[in-house]
């Protein structure tokens, strides 16, 4: 038995299997394309020469190192915008008879205490600083036990600005 190729002068359509020509550029049955379709290339960027140090390094750098050195600046400015007043303090004892004890406050605490003679004052000079260049606002304190009185106290408030220098008479 001799077999006879079923495509002799044709080939087999790859879509739907029916014999077709061989120079036939689309399937007359099914309509499949046999016209030839140019691959698409896909072209790979030219190499660049290696210098070492790409361009996006660089400009991270220069970003990194600028946020340093404004962090660097900021914490320098904080630390050194400090202001600064004077107070001169007299701390007048209004007792005739007796000595008293009294103890003098800035801002609540404790910086001098001591005895004071009748008809006597204490005079005590104090530095008050604080972290900003605008006015703020200091109180000063003293109280005063024994002097055959009880106990006295007197204060004042004040608005204090950077290199001014106060006075402040207490009368206990």
């Amino acid at each position: 038995m001799t077999m006879t190729p079923t495509n002799v002068g044709g080939r087999n359509c790859v879509a739907c299997g029916r014999t077709i020509a061989w120079d036939a550029q689309l399937c007359p049955y099914c309509g499949k394309d046999y016209r030839y379709q140019q691959p698409s290339v896909q072209v790979a960027p030219p190499a660049q020469a290696r210098t070492g140090t790409s361009v996006g390094t660089i400009v991270a750098g220069i970003v990194i190192a600028a946020v340093v050195v404004m962090v660097i600046l900021a914490i320098v400015f904080f630390a050194f915008s400090r202001s600064t007043a004077t107070l001169n303090i007299y701390v007048n004892s209004t007792h005739i008879l007796f000595s008293v004890n009294y103890n003098l406050y800035v801002e609540g605490s404790l910086v001098d205490s001591g005895p004071i003679s009748p008809g006597y004052y204490v005079y005590y000079t104090y530095t008050y600083d604080w972290s900003s260049s605008d006015p703020t606002t200091v109180t000063v304190a003293a109280d005063s036990t024994g002097g055959g009185w009880g106990s006295v106290s007197d204060s004042e408030t004040l608005v204090v600005s950077d290199g001014g220098s106060y006075t402040v008479n207490l009368y206990i």
